[in-house]
């Protein structure tokens, strides 16, 4: 009989623990929007149009997309986030040590057509350019540090480039 209350209570000091991890989780999402100010700058909330998790890959979360409602604040936090760096604990407190310490990246949102569009200048201009990068919808090219920006719009320009 003793053997039951003492499993029982451990049962119950598990469901106690699960039920408040649950409401942690759930409540992940309405604390990270409160904490997005980690960017040192302010944001009005009229400058925000949406907020949502984008559904992620297998078992990974999803990204965090924000819509801005002008191109101006859009490029304010982009611009600030690339001047700093930002940890998972700047956003949520209650990390764990590991998770804490991992970098949250900040960046636009790339079409199906773009990303891969991007990832295939990258992969055929690395030997002979210096820096292939995506900025405002357009992906741009350059083969040193004052040469002249090229823009890639489509894999014919990437072939132009090689034959160049």
């Amino acid at each position: 009989m003793d053997e039951l209350t003492v499993s029982i209570d451990a049962l119950k000091l598990t469901m106690k623990e699960l039920q408040k991890k649950n409401i942690e989780l759930a409540n992940k999402n309405n604390y990270l929007e409160t904490r997005v100010g980690a960017l040192e700058q302010r944001i009005k909330d009229t400058d925000i149009e949406s907020i949502k998790r984008v559904p992620g890959k297998k078992e990974k979360p999803g990204n965090i997309e924000i819509t801005f409602k002008n191109e101006t604040e859009s490029t304010k936090w982009i611009t600030a986030a690339k001047n700093s760096k930002l940890y998972a604990h700047d956003f949520m407190d209650n990390q764990a040590e590991a998770t804490g310490k991992q970098i949250i990246y900040m960046r636009e949102v790339l079409s199906y057509y773009n990303k891969k569009l991007l990832w295939e200048a990258k992969q055929k201009l690395k030997p002979t350019y210096k820096y292939v990068w995506y900025k405002r919808g357009i992906i741009r090219a350059r083969k040193e540090e004052q040469s002249d920006i090229i823009i890639i719009r489509r894999e014919e320009d990437i072939a132009k480039l090689l034959r160049a």
